[in-house]
């Protein structure tokens, strides 16, 4: 259809197919077309020109307490919403005690929903939209349900949703939308840019950023009455080439060999008997467990978590040296099938502060692993921290989901990465002497004031 230049078209040229088993990833600066998108797949809204066809059951965690009567039980509700949501009766009538164990409102659901916490109807509001167990699945903004704890019980189960249905998820969050998606559609000013890689779709939005950035600058010299002389020296924007976008991509199914799973377990285990590697946060000083703030074993998922940290020669090391090669190995035991891995390993010094990370993402993604034992390595040619004592946690994650969150047991580095050092981190420099100046001329900075 050809577009009259008089018109603003919220969304163009949009094409893409999701599979099941597969989650798209849509993300976009603020007036891209997202929240559009989402409207017209979620049956809101129509469009203009082309069409949007959804093959089977759809469900969104757009709006999860929208549908509700503040005037109704917590049970209630559950018919209301589902209602609102196209469920029947019989169904809403077999999943109710889930429905009610998941929010985990057992002792309140036959209360007025007016007392309850926004908390507490987030949960409620999302797990009658998940048990309808949807063919495509439209999510906004996931990571903000509940508290942390609550927040893995829905990356679990939304996990076990994508492998049997097609998910459309949109989200601020970089780092959730390398975790979960299997491809990333970038949206600028309602028209795609990019469609492909998570990460490659990550750098392309932050290319583009970068570019409406060095635009706005030069305007505002423009705007702000600049001699035309300093307005044109602000660089021109190279604006980012991203290719072109495949006509109409279609990924394979991916959910053929996943396996169904049950909902986690997280254990907490006080004076369980772990490898010397492993600590409990209790024993960790108080600062460092605040910053830390969570932890979680997932026993369902993952068993036998163990890690070393070595030193250049490959021996095993409890005190590092600063500039040296450093390596941590990691192994564990896989106890269900996991799409996509991620590992992560933050370090905090002893006053609580988060020093650095080191993370698979965007570097090494290890995809459909199957029920096993694993060994990972990280590799760092050049460690650059400071003399001093660190604290590290051990983090292992499907997708988004956390099956394992606990501290490592801590280290010492033993001496700087330089002869003198401040701080907590050495980077590489150099200083240079460069040409005298001319005396005849005034230094730089000198002038009017």
């Amino acid at each position: 259809m050809k577009h009259d230049p008089e018109s603003f078209w919220a969304l163009r040229d949009i094409n893409f197919e999701v599979a099941r088993g597969e989650v798209l990833g849509v993300i976009g600066h603020n007036g891209a077309g997202k929240t559009t998108l989402l409207r017209i797949l979620n049956g809101e809204m129509g469009v203009d020109a082309g069409r949007a066809r959804i093959n089977g059951q759809r469900s969104s965690l757009i709006d999860l307490t929208g549908g509700f009567s503040r005037s109704m039980t917590g049970r209630e509700n559950i018919y209301f919403r589902g209602a609102h949501l196209g469920f029947d009766r019989e169904f809403l009538r077999r999943t109710e005690d889930e429905i009610i164990a998941f929010a985990e409102l057992d002792e309140f659901i036959d209360a007025p929903i007016k007392t309850y916490s926004s908390g507490m109807l987030m949960r409620l509001g999302f797990a009658v939209t998940v048990f309808a167990q949807p063919d495509v699945l439209i999510i906004d903004e996931i990571l903000s349900v509940g508290d942390f704890l609550f927040q893995q019980k829905c990356m679990n189960k939304v996990n076990q949703l994508r492998e049997r249905a097609a998910v459309v998820m949109v989200s601020h969050s970089m780092s959730a939308i390398t975790q979960m998606a299997d491809r990333v559609l970038l949206l600028d000013r309602g028209a795609p840019v990019f469609l492909g890689d998570p990460v490659e779709a990550v750098k392309a939005y932050y290319q583009l950023e970068e570019a409406k950035q060095l635009l706005g600058a030069r305007l505002s010299r423009h705007a702000g009455g600049a001699p035309p002389e300093e307005a044109a020296s602000a660089p021109i924007p190279d604006w980012p080439d991203f290719g072109t976008l495949p006509d109409a991509p279609a990924a394979a199914n991916k959910s053929a060999s996943a396996p169904k799973r049950a909902a986690p377990k997280l254990d907490f285990p006080a004076k369980a008997k772990q490898p010397d590697t492993i600590i409990a946060p209790d024993t960790l000083p108080v600062l460092v467990r605040k910053s830390m703030n969570r932890f979680v074993q997932n026993t369902d998922s993952l068993a036998d978590v163990t890690h070393r940290w070595l030193d250049e020669k490959g021996r095993l090391a409890r005190a590092l040296k600063g500039g040296g090669h450093v390596d941590l190995e990691i192994s564990f035991t896989l106890k269900r099938f996991v799409r996509r891995l991620v590992i992560g390993a933050p370090i905090w010094s002893s006053e609580g502060v988060l020093v650095t990370a080191f993370g698979t993402q965007g570097r090494f993604a290890p995809e459909n692993l199957e029920p096993g034992r694993y060994n990972f390595r990280l590799r760092v040619p050049s460690l650059k921290l400071n003399k001093g004592a660190y604290y590290p946690l051990l983090a292992i994650l499907d997708g988004a989901e956390y099956m394992h969150r606990w501290p490592m047991a801590p280290f010492d580095v033993s001496s700087n990465p330089a002869p003198l050092a401040w701080g907590l981190v050495t980077l590489d420099y150099h200083w240079e002497r460069g040409e005298a100046a001319d005396a005849e001329k005034p230094a730089v900075g000198a002038g009017k004031y």
